[in-house]
């Protein structure tokens, strides 16, 4: 499981490109995610492997927009 604080911008779509990083086999399981409050989400995902959590990393890295990991991608 990874826990992830990331800073979305206010754009359209943008909680959108998030979810688009991860894989197909890729489980959201929590997320709190108040715009008008705080732009940052916190997003909880399952991951199946190191290897999907690496790439979800990736992705995140590739929008270029900060972010934490709180926590790690092994399950």
């Amino acid at each position: 499981m990874g826990y992830f604080q990331i800073d979305i911008p206010d754009v359209p779509k943008a909680l959108e490109q998030v979810l688009e990083c991860r894989a197909a086999d890729t489980n959201m399981i929590r997320m709190n995610y108040e715009p008008e409050i705080d732009p940052r989400a916190m997003v909880a995902f399952s991951f199946p492997s190191q290897q999907r959590f690496d790439e979800f990393v990736e992705g995140l890295e590739k929008l270029g927009w900060s972010y934490q990991i709180m926590g790690n991608g092994s399950k």
